[in-house]
Protein backbone atom coordinates (compact mmCIF):
# COMPACT_ATOMS: atom_id res chain seq x y z
CA UNK A 1 0.00 0.00 0.00
CA UNK A 2 3.07 2.28 0.73
CA UNK A 3 4.14 2.00 -2.88
CA UNK A 4 1.45 3.38 -4.65
CA UNK A 5 1.16 6.23 -2.52
CA UNK A 6 4.64 6.67 -3.44
CA UNK A 7 4.09 6.36 -7.18
CA UNK A 8 1.24 8.62 -7.19
CA UNK A 9 3.21 11.57 -6.91
CA UNK A 10 5.54 10.48 -9.73
CA UNK A 11 2.66 9.93 -12.21
CA UNK A 12 1.32 13.49 -11.71
CA UNK A 13 4.55 14.64 -11.91
CA UNK A 14 4.74 13.07 -15.08
CA UNK A 15 1.34 13.78 -16.22
CA UNK A 16 1.83 17.43 -15.76
CA UNK A 17 5.07 18.03 -17.44
CA UNK A 18 3.92 16.02 -20.53
CA UNK A 19 0.95 18.81 -20.50
CA UNK A 20 3.39 21.64 -20.38
CA UNK A 21 5.56 19.75 -23.00
CA UNK A 22 2.61 20.05 -25.29
CA UNK A 23 1.35 23.34 -24.55
CA UNK A 24 5.10 24.50 -25.45
CA UNK A 25 5.41 22.46 -28.94
CA UNK A 26 1.34 23.44 -29.77
CA UNK A 27 3.16 27.20 -29.20
CA UNK A 28 6.39 26.58 -31.09
CA UNK A 29 4.02 25.08 -34.20
CA UNK A 30 1.74 27.83 -34.49
CA UNK A 31 4.22 30.85 -33.99
CA UNK A 32 6.37 28.79 -36.95
CA UNK A 33 2.91 28.53 -38.95
CA UNK A 34 2.10 31.87 -38.63
CA UNK A 35 5.10 33.54 -39.25
CA UNK A 36 5.07 31.42 -42.75
CA UNK A 37 1.32 32.92 -43.13
CA UNK A 38 3.03 36.66 -42.40
CA UNK A 39 5.51 36.06 -44.82
CA UNK A 40 3.61 34.73 -47.83
CA UNK A 41 0.92 37.89 -47.13
CA UNK A 42 3.56 40.49 -46.45
CA UNK A 43 2.13 41.57 -43.49
CA UNK A 44 4.45 44.25 -41.34
CA UNK A 45 2.16 43.29 -38.22
CA UNK A 46 2.43 39.63 -37.07
CA UNK A 47 -1.44 39.40 -37.19
CA UNK A 48 -1.47 35.33 -37.89
CA UNK A 49 0.98 34.98 -35.36
CA UNK A 50 -0.87 36.56 -33.16
CA UNK A 51 -3.98 35.31 -33.87
CA UNK A 52 -2.92 31.29 -34.23
CA UNK A 53 -1.40 31.00 -30.95
CA UNK A 54 -4.11 33.10 -28.88
CA UNK A 55 -6.26 30.62 -30.78
CA UNK A 56 -4.16 27.57 -29.89
CA UNK A 57 -4.03 28.61 -26.37
CA UNK A 58 -7.81 29.21 -25.61
CA UNK A 59 -7.89 25.91 -27.27
CA UNK A 60 -5.76 24.18 -25.43
CA UNK A 61 -6.90 25.28 -21.89
CA UNK A 62 -10.66 24.43 -22.78
CA UNK A 63 -9.22 21.13 -23.42
CA UNK A 64 -7.13 20.80 -20.51
CA UNK A 65 -10.62 22.12 -17.95
CA UNK A 66 -12.44 19.67 -19.73
CA UNK A 67 -9.89 16.65 -18.77
CA UNK A 68 -9.65 17.98 -15.57
CA UNK A 69 -13.05 18.42 -15.02
CA UNK A 70 -13.98 14.05 -16.14
CA UNK A 71 -11.59 13.28 -13.47
CA UNK A 72 -13.35 14.92 -10.59
CA UNK A 73 -15.81 13.19 -11.52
Amino acid sequence: MTESKKQKPINNYAKYSGLATQLLVLLLISAWIGKKLDARWGEDNKYFTAFLMVTVLVAYFYKLFKELESERK
